[in-house]
């Protein structure tokens, strides 16, 4: 049965200062919890006829509608309490969404070759299902997987792909999407700085929005959000796609390379497991 929870290395690089400010942040606020342990793996997306390992459907994160603490990062439109972007009916972060629908929360880094496989097999259904109203779609753009790279690409990305939500949030979706199609290969360098801008205005983002890019203005809304998901219990690595209807229990979609995500989403409305 194949594994497809990426995860860091045991070899970490030297982080910014912020980075440690923010951790010490997350355990102070008591956000944190014991990290589920990582075991190497085959970094190679499956084939779609492969299932993927299933995950403990009674340890998992849960919502909460307690407010953030009052020296918590600024976050993005549509930020949810456990660090997701919602995304609109209309296809914008923070835009409306339907009252009565199964909310699919997909966590992903932008150099796991897994995540990749999400968005090449439900990325398009995720947006059609998203638009009609049939569910409500929340991302997690991650910093996790940073020593998979040279130059600590997930969080760079991350941090291009939430600061264009938040100010130009109708062009977040296409910048997603060319995010994924031009994925750099894991080991070596990310995508540059340069890159990132390039690629943004490829998507229509408005020049002042591209120039926020190098300055990171949602690092610690990044890394805060990364140590909440990475943290929780039932999280063993990237993608993890869980699925939750009306605020109750989040279940665990294992089998996203195999089973339909309409009858996932079918089950959870009814109080079912995927």
């Amino acid at each position: 049965m194949a594994n497809n929870a990426h995860h860091p290395r045991s070899t970490a690089k030297p982080r910014r200062r912020r980075v440690a400010a923010l951790f010490a942040l997350v355990a102070a606020v008591g956000l944190s919890m014991p990290l589920a342990s990582c075991s190497s793996k085959d970094e190679s997306p499956p084939a779609e006829t492969n299932t993927p390992e299933a995950r403990p459907t009674e340890a998992t994160p849960t919502e909460t509608t307690e407010a953030p603490p009052s020296d918590a990062p600024d976050a993005p439109p549509g930020a949810t309490p456990i660090g997701g972007i919602t995304i609109g009916q209309n296809g914008e972060p923070g835009g409306p969404v339907p009252n009565d629908a199964v909310q699919v929360d997909v966590v992903t880094d932008y150099i796991c070759p897994w995540c990749k496989h999400i968005e090449d097999l439900l990325g398009e259904q995720l947006r059609t299902m998203s638009a009609a109203g049939e569910i409500i779609w929340v991302v997690h753009p991650l910093g996790y997987l940073d020593t998979f790279s040279e130059d600590e690409y997930s969080t760079r990305a991350a941090n291009a792909a939430v600061t264009v939500a938040a100010f130009a949030p109708a062009k977040f979706l296409d910048f997603d999407a060319l995010l994924w199609e031009n994925q750099p290969a894991e080991g070596g360098p990310g995508l540059s700085d340069a890159k990132l801008a390039e690629l943004a205005k490829q998507a229509g983002v408005p020049a002042d929005v591209v120039a926020k890019l190098p300055e990171q203005p949602f690092a610690e809304w990044v890394i805060q959000s990364t140590a909440t998901v990475t943290t929780a219990e039932g999280f063993k690595g990237t993608p993890w796609v869980l699925l939750s209807y009306q605020g109750g229990k989040m279940y665990p979609f294992a089998n996203w390379t195999t089973d339909p995500l309409e009858q996932a989403v079918a089950k959870v409305k009814a109080g079912q497991a995927p």
